[in-house]
């Protein structure tokens, strides 16, 4: 596409230039914070923020050439034919080894690799954007129902809740009002579904969940590739594609599935549409599912709904500033020839839907919208202040606090190459070649969804529940990166070109599959990242509980004290890191206590730490029930 220059009254002659400066200030001003603290993310960024500049600039000086595929078309057979008979493999490979092991993230590594490799090596006439996508989705679908079949009962936390309480609630009843104490009685869409869904086949509530969301989730990357082709050539938008697909955050929400996991793919709709518009003809069509999906979403999650008000909000703004220094798009490389949007109507609608709906939702003894307003004031009252980190990490201080810095930037090193792309591209993106309306819109609302995801947790904000915004937050990073690597590649040396090819397909897929909030059934880490699903043998000990004990208070690790909470089984307290307890009342061991990364309670609080047989449940005491992972007993009254 040829580059051409967008015309308006630009408040600077090279606005990237500028921009690329100040981050290199910016940059240099936040070095010092890492003597402040040692948090893995304050230590990064600020580097991270000065060589991307740097690069940009230096990149931005040399003239752009076509990107040519170095490999031959029949290394894309090749390829194709290494990602589905691999994929094919991944849940064999999950039941044969008891789950999504280390053999099984190996083997999806290397088929990350291959698809990343493939996309960005393989020439032109090689490159087939159909067999590339049915690559991504088979691939996306193996990794996800690996973990789905390999896992009794459910993964997650919040899983437990909304399917065996709140969806069977409604189920055992058929009425709605059986949830009409608790939030989700004005967001009920999921529970709906997936009950509707169970009945109209005769299955269970957990085989209709999995029958339905669980297939339909992992090809919701698909909005991800049809907004970005209408801003980026087909290579980068398979590119963004796969790079959405494989996100930690992205994979979460496809094993973890909860309302967010719905509103997620709700949101992505909207997000394709939005973009569509700029571009389409007869456009009632598009808003009409646009105000549709707003709806949908509000019905379903609260924190899905705010943040695509929240993007609506941004996109707002990006048209204002273009209307305001007069950007007219005239065919630059990412925008094309993109025609204004109004998006105000949008946004207001989905801010009164949300006003209205959560006004009406009940929460603790109030509407949710005064309980989010009450918790905002406290946050800022007693938490807000200058890097006050504490209990940022989405595994809780008491996880953080005791996590080694080499594995915590493991964990984290798919996100930084992510974020490393993101601000290329936002800097490729202010380029007087690239700069319109689209082009404005992303910018400006990956900045603030990095501002509230990333910059409120540091100043102590996280009302907002700034961990469930990553999988939103990636649709958009997806694309910036893919445009922010096609500006650098197409102006660094070839060798330099090729190089930082390989480094992206090699670390950033399987960075991110083993990254822990993307594997909550068995993380990588295991003896640093709590594993948030159970054996048969565990949750059978949590029915033998309800069945025998459930008067008693219960004391137990967290994570496992959260399946019987979530299920009604018993009342449940932590276990302490002396295995003390009060005459008469169950403890539960399991063998995770020795061997994982369980948390208890201790003088000081909640700790990580683990827990010998001998010290949970010691010989003195009265054994109850025993199987093969979980042994229960008691302290003689």
């Amino acid at each position: 596409m040829p580059e051409t220059t967008a015309e308006g009254r630009l408040p600077v002659d090279e606005p990237d230039k500028a921009a690329a400066v100040a981050g290199f200030v910016v940059g240099l001003l936040l070095l010092p914070l890492q003597l402040l603290t040692s948090q893995l993310f304050v230590v990064v960024i600020p580097p991270m923020i000065l060589v991307a500049s740097v690069l940009y600039l230096l990149a931005r000086r040399r003239h752009p050439r076509r990107l040519v595929g170095v490999l031959p078309a029949t290394a894309g057979l090749l390829a194709a034919g290494l990602v589905f008979l691999g994929s094919g493999s991944l849940v064999a490979v999950a039941v044969a080894t008891g789950g999504r092991s280390v053999p099984f993230f190996g083997l999806a590594a290397v088929i990350g690799s291959v698809l990343l490799g493939q996309i960005l090596l393989v020439s032109d006439d090689g490159l087939r954007p159909g067999v590339v996508v049915a690559e991504v989705l088979v691939f996306a679908i193996a990794v996800r129902v690996a973990a789905l079949v390999t896992t009794p009962g459910l993964v997650g936390v919040d899983s437990w809740t909304h399917l065996t309480e709140y969806a069977a609630a409604i189920r055992d009843s058929g009425r709605l009002a059986a949830i009409s104490d608790v939030k989700y009685y004005m967001a009920p869409l999921y529970h709906v579904l997936v009950v509707l869904f169970a009945d109209a086949v005769g299955i269970s509530l957990r085989t209709a969940l999995y029958l339905s969301l669980g297939l339909t989730l992992p090809l919701m990357g698909l909005f991800v590739y049809g907004a970005a082709q209408h801003v980026l050539p087909v290579r980068w938008s398979l590119f963004a594609l796969a790079v959405y697909t494989v996100g930690d955050h992205v994979v979460r929400w496809g094993i973890h599935i909860i309302p967010t996991s719905l509103g997620l793919l709700f949101f992505l709709a909207v997000l394709y549409c939005v973009t569509r518009l700029f571009y389409a003809d007869d456009r009632r069509p598009l808003y009409a599912v646009a105000v549709l999906l707003s709806v949908a979403i509000v019905v379903t999650h609260q924190v899905s709904a705010f943040v695509l008000a929240v993007v609506l909000g941004a996109g707002v703004v990006g048209q204002v500033i273009s209307r305001v220094v007069g950007i007219e798009t005239s065919g630059g490389w990412f925008d094309g020839h993109a025609r204004p949007v109004n998006m105000t109507g949008l946004f207001v609608l989905e801010l009164a839907l949300i006003l209205v709906a959560w006004s009406q939702t009940p929460y603790r003894d109030g509407s949710f919208l005064t309980g989010i307003a009450e918790s905002l004031q406290r946050s800022i009252q007693t938490d807000f202040g200058f890097l006050n980190l504490a209990g940022n990490s989405g595994g809780g201080g008491a996880e953080a606090a005791s996590i080694p810095t080499s594995v915590a930037f493991l964990d984290s090193v798919g996100f930084f190459l992510l974020l490393f792309a993101v601000l290329l591209g936002l800097l490729a993106l202010l380029h007087r070649r690239a700069i319109g309306r689209p082009a404005l819109a992303y910018a400006t609302v990956t900045v603030v969804l990095l501002t509230i995801t990333l910059g409120l947790p540091a100043m102590g904000i996280r009302s907002f529940v700034p961990g469930r915004w990553y999988g939103f937050m990636y649709a958009p990073m997806a694309i910036v990166a893919a445009a922010g690597c096609l500006f650098v590649f197409r102006r660094l040396p070839r060798s330099a070109t090729v190089a930082g090819i390989l480094l992206i397909a090699a670390v950033f897929p399987g960075a991110m599959l083993i990254a822990h909030k993307g594997t909550p059934d068995q993380p990588v880490f295991d003896d640093h990242y709590q594993r948030f699903a159970y054996s048969e043998s565990e949750l059978a000990a949590v029915d033998t509980v309800r069945a025998q004990h459930a008067e008693h208070t219960v004391y137990t690790d967290h994570p496992y004290r959260t399946v019987f909470e979530r299920t009604g089984a018993a009342p449940v307290e932590l276990v302490t890191t002396d295995g003390g307890a009060t005459p008469g009342e169950p403890v539960v061991y399991r063998r995770y206590q020795s061997s994982g990364a369980p948390i208890a309670e201790s003088e000081a609080g909640p700790v990580k730490t683990q827990l010998s047989l001998e010290t949970v449940c010691p010989t003195e005491r009265d054994r109850l029930y025993a199987n093969s992972d979980v042994l229960i007993c008691t302290e003689a009254a």
